[in-house]
């Protein structure tokens, strides 16, 4: 775009379609958008792990341009940054996580949601391997529990938090049930 040239707000199009099954996931994946002169921004939402999403922009100019562009969101997670710990499969007991890097000062845990993926197919296996729904017992520390599971199995653990002052953060650990 030249200078002067700005993005026509009512003639701009964003979609979002899950690459393997075609469906729309919009409204699942992208948050929001906005306009500003020249930028588009697209806030992400959430995502699946392991899905693929196809993300494509259509703008309209005041110099009368159409301009496209296309990129492809993979939900992934890069083991090496990964928090782990093990278990023996019959133990049973409350994890911790500590959210007081990421909070704004005086802000605080206000909701709370813990999901439990089985890495080895991907299937939501929370009620499986989660107890209960986790317990807040600070304003930035989450407590879940978990169940027993079988001996070889990997789990990714997500919990996420809601704050006082609307922000949204999500942190995973890898679960490994081992017989030792």
């Amino acid at each position: 775009m030249v200078p002067d040239e700005e993005i026509i707000e009512e003639d701009t199009v964003v979609t979002c379609i899950n690459v393997e099954t075609g469906v729309d996931t919009k409204a699942e994946v992208i948050s929001s958008e906005e306009l500003s002169g020249q930028n588009i921004k697209v806030v992400l939402r959430d995502g699946v792990l392991g899905q693929a999403h196809k993300i494509e922009t259509k703008i309209h100019t005041t110099l009368d341009n159409v301009l496209e562009q296309e990129l492809i969101l993979y939900i992934r997670r890069n083991p090496v940054d990964q928090d782990r710990f093990e278990k023996q499969p019959s133990e049973e007991y409350s994890i911790g996580n500590n959210f007081a890097d990421e909070l704004e000062p005086g802000d605080s845990i206000v909701s709370h949601s813990t999901l439990a993926t089985k890495e080895a197919d991907g299937s939501d296996a929370t009620a499986t391997v989660i107890k209960g729904d986790g317990l807040a017992d600070t304003q930035v520390h989450l407590h879940v529990g978990v169940f027993s599971s079988f001996d070889g199995e990997y789990h990714l653990l997500e919990m996420r938090v809601v704050t006082a002052m609307g922000y949204k953060y999500a942190k995973q650990v890898t679960m490994i049930t081992k017989e030792r």
